[in-house]
Order: C-alpha cells, then structure tokens, then sequence
C-alpha cells in the first residue's frame, strides 16, 4: 500500500537505513505519441480496465501488438466497428499472427504502414483520425519504433481512439537523479547494476515490456547483485545465460478443444538451441553456490567442468536443495542428490 514517488521517497529509504534498494516498478505506462490531438485518445490500459458497456460507431486502435488486438476484439464485442492503425508492414506486426487471424474473423479491419498523424475533433462529438503513409520504420532503442512517412494516407472518423502503442515505466514523481534511461526506464548491466552504486533495477522496468521467465530471471540476478554489493566476498552473480538469442523455433498457443501440438518436432540441433536460452528455470548454471556457500565436499567439478555429487559422501541432509536458487538440485527415494545437467547438455 506504499507508493513510491508519493507516499515515500527513495531519499527517505535511505535516511531509514535502507543499504539497497530494488526498483521492480514495472512498464505500466502506455507511450502515447507526442501528435496534435492525443490527449483526447486513452490510453489502451485504461480501456482495457473499463467496465464493459456499449460502444457506438468506430473505434480506432493505434498499435500493432498483442495488446492493440486485445483491445480491438474487446471493443468489438462492445458493438464497436473497429479499425486497426498500425505502422508495421502485415508480415512484420509484432502480434501473435493467430490473434490477429482471429481478430479479422471477428471482424476487426486492419490497416497497416500507416502513421497517425493527428486527431482532430468532429462535429458528431467524436474525431478525424489523420494518417500518413510509412515508407520505413526506425528502431530508436528497443521497444520504441518510429515510423519514416511519407504522403497522406487518409483520414477516418471514429468515435474514440485508443493507443496502444508500446509500454513504459511510470516514473513521475520519483527523485532519479544521476540514473540513466534505458529500454523499459532505466539502464543498468545485465546484473541490474545502475549507475548510482545503491540503487537496482529488475523486470521490465531493465528489460523493456518481456515475458514473465525474463522479469523473474532478472529479480534473481539483482538479488545476487545486491548480495554482492552489502557482502563483499559473497558468492558471485550465477553464470546464468543472459544473452537475448531469438527462438529457433516459433512456438504458438493453439486454441482448440485438442491437446495436440502444433508443427513439426525439434531436431536435435534446434532442441539444443533452445536449451541454451535458459533462464534460470530448474538447470545447473553453474553459480557454484552449491560449492562455496554450502560448502559441503560431496560437490565436486565433474567431466566438463560441470559440477556434482559424490554420492559416497553426501549424507543427504537437503541443504543444497534449499539452497540452489535455480532448484536445479533433486533427491529421488534411495539415490543420492544430484543436480540437473548444465544447460547445453543432453
């Protein structure tokens, strides 16, 4: 029930003796586009939290991804005509290309490499959404897209317009000082290290709007960070993989009444590639915490440099079970512990 920027402030943690602090706000801010007539738009978050009601005439959804189409389906089903305003090419919209099918079959009408260029205010009360055409888009840093236009496209009239067009930290109001900005809010190292020594960042608010494994994965590694930084010696940050490798393979939700898979299985090859995108979830990163905190010398470096389990000398007391911040370590009934294979091995 404490919000930081208004209730308390990171100045005042500190004068409580707070060592560290985490900041894991979020990317709970729409960017709204800094455009002639925006501010009469609302922002897709917004939307998506109204109660349902009907909805009179067009709606006009600015935005490609998963969210856009989550509020243009919504909106359909409030009796909304709904267009769909985005500056991406059809093949290249970040959405799932299942919901956007799905969307169209329940008759959302897209409109694609196309710019808002202002939204001016009608007669009926509502507005004039004008367009421009996008010749090329420009990745300015992660996560924010701006689009090179060219001439008119059009224009659309619409009773309410709602963007949808990326998400950012909210960080009015808090006394960021000496930080600098980065693709969700706030820059920092892979360890969620930021530019001023007391203060660390994790989630979206490092990352840029991710997937829940990223966010989690980024809480450990800040925790480690932070462990490191008030307990000089402590074990180091786990040896994790932290790259932003792409999938090898397109994994898609299927929404039917079947428990079947959808498209071919893995190779090996591409099943292994997929291994080494682990986050931290349930495999042996090789942190060592097992080795140098337990200190428990049934752990050993095996062949490969991977570690193990001298089943001759673990009496099977559970504390590295405990203590694995990966809980890559198992004990089975009548066999000795044994951690899970590194990541990258079959």
């Amino acid at each position: 029930g404490v919000r930081l920027g208004a209730d308390t402030t990171i100045a005042a943690l500190r004068a409580e003796g707070f060592a560290a602090i985490v900041l894991a706000l979020g990317t709970g801010k729409v960017r709204i586009p800094t455009i002639p007539g925006s501010a009469a738009g609302i922002d897709a978050l917004a939307f998506l939290r109204e109660r349902p009601s009907p909805i009179d005439g067009r709606l006009v959804v600015v935005g490609g991804g998963d969210v856009a189409i989550d509020v243009a389906r919504s909106a359909v089903r409030r009796g909304a005509e709904v267009t769909v305003l985005a500056i991406e090419a059809r093949d290249q919209l970040p959405a799932d290309t299942e919901t956007v099918r799905a969307a169209e079959r329940e008759g959302v009408v897209f409109e694609t490499q196309v710019a808002v260029d202002a939204l001016m205010a009608d007669e009926a009360g509502g507005f004039r959404v004008q367009a421009l055409r996008v010749i090329g888009v420009e990745a300015r840093r992660p996560g924010d897209l701006q689009p090179i236009t060219g001439d008119a496209w059009g224009e659309l009239h619409a009773s309410r317009v709602v963007f949808a067009t990326g998400l950012t930290a909210d960080l009015v109001g808090l006394d960021l000082d000496g930080l600098v900005h980065g693709p969700g809010g706030i820059a920092a190292d892979p360890w969620g290290r930021t530019t001023v020594p007391d203060l660390f960042v994790a989630g979206d608010l490092a990352l840029g709007a991710a997937n829940v494994t990223r966010a989690l994965a980024s809480g450990v590694r800040a925790g480690y960070a932070v462990d490191l930084a008030l307990r000089p010696g402590a074990a180091p940050p786990c040896r994790a993989p932290l790259d932003d490798a792409a999938p090898t393979h397109g994994h898609r939700p299927t929404r039917r009444s079947t428990a079947s898979s959808e498209g071919p299985a893995l190779s090996r090859e591409a099943a292994m590639a997929e291994a080494r995108r682990c986050l931290l979830c349930a495999q042996c990163s090789r942190c060592d915490a097992c080795m140098h905190v337990v200190g428990c010398p049934a752990f050993g470096r095996g062949d490969g440099a991977a570690n193990r389990i001298d089943p001759t000398l673990c009496i099977g007391c559970d504390y590295c079970v405990v203590l694995c911040p990966n809980q890559a370590v198992t004990i089975g009934p009548g066999a000795p512990l044994q951690p899970a294979p590194p990541r990258g091995t079959a």
